[in-house]
């Protein structure tokens, strides 16, 4: 179905989409510097250009990231040089006279009566200086940025050794040094881990601590275990900015709230790995807990790993470590 837009006479004395233009001018560019409250799609209609057009000369993946005081390079077509539109510093009456414009819309098109004709355009556009319409967005709006989940390898806790029942840490620190580029097996990592504990018992755990120097004497730094008098209590937006960095981060969770383990009559905690969030803002983690590489991938919405993360059997709340080098 077609939608009209009445444009009124005179458009071009404010600059908004500009007289017609002979095919025979090249292309010239502008800057613009983005002021507080600009959107894409506006400054796209202030030099009459495509919104897509304006984020791929300037590398934007997201039209709703406009940083105040960015430089803009605005590509206008056919050697259209003149200043964006400004709202009048006074009451005045519209500009008349026959209306002539080039519309840089693809599939809009002009009518001898002067009505713009889009395909598909939306309502609800916003509204220029002396009423004049703004030019549609664009029916395929520019694709949101590929969420990164970190490619690391999937290690099972359940290796044969004595250490299998009470290896979660470890293992889930192996598979985030993998991440990282860094080899070392679960079985050094409980030994050093070990060491810092002053305990070799494969019936116990290992602590935060414990992994935190396991991690740094294999050339790993941390961060995020501590804030304030005691353990961070993370968000899971703290969790989704240190994933964009490409770090890595342990979990502690209680192990029957975890997808898949709800039948489990172990009622303690246990550590995964996090590597990133998916496109419907679900967690991805490995999980150690598993014999075969079903434990890879798994994936939590935001309430299973709210809950799983805050329902320790020792009392902490959404603890947890990212790792880098």
């Amino acid at each position: 179905m077609q939608v009209k837009r009445s444009l009124l006479a005179g458009v071009t004395a404010l600059g908004l989409v500009g007289a017609i233009v002979s095919p025979a001018f090249a292309d010239t560019s502008t800057t613009y510097q983005v002021q507080s409250g600009d959107t894409l799609l506006a400054i796209a209609a202030k030099y009459g250009v495509v919104m897509n057009s304006l984020a791929a000369s300037n590398g934007l993946t997201d039209a709703n990231q406009l940083a105040v005081g960015e430089t803009l390079t605005v590509v206008v077509p056919g050697g259209n040089t003149a200043a964006p539109s400004q709202a009048p510093t006074s009451a005045a009456s519209p500009p008349t006279g026959n209306l002539a414009v080039a519309i840089p819309i693809p599939g809009g098109s002009l009518t001898p009566d002067n009505t713009l004709i889009v395909p598909g355009s939306a309502s609800g556009l916003a509204t220029l200086p002396y009423g004049v319409r703004a030019l549609p967005a664009p029916t395929d709006p520019l694709p949101l940025p590929r969420a990164p989940i970190i490619a690391a390898p999937y290690f099972s806790q359940f290796d044969g050794s004595a250490y299998a029942e009470s290896n979660c840490g470890p293992t889930s620190l192996a598979m985030a040094l993998g991440g990282l580029h860094v080899s070392v097996g679960q079985l050094t990592l409980r030994q050093a881990a070990n060491a810092q504990m002053g305990s070799s018992d494969p019936n116990i755990g290992t602590t935060w601590e414990a992994l935190a120097y396991a991690a740094k004497v294999n050339g790993v730094s941390n961060d995020g275990l501590y804030g304030g008098s005691g353990y961070r209590s993370w968000s899971i937006d703290d969790l989704k900015n240190e994933l964009s960095q490409g770090r890595p981060v342990l979990l502690l969770v209680r192990y029957w709230d975890l997808p898949g383990h709800g039948q489990s009559g172990y009622a303690g905690d246990h550590y995964i790995v996090a590597l990133g969030f998916d496109q419907n803002g679900n967690l991805v983690s490995n999980d150690p807990a598993s014999y075969n590489a079903a434990g890879a991938g798994q994936v939590m919405t935001p309430a299973q790993l709210t809950h799983a993360w805050s329902d320790t059997s020792v009392g902490l709340v959404r603890t947890a470590m990212a790792l880098y080098r």
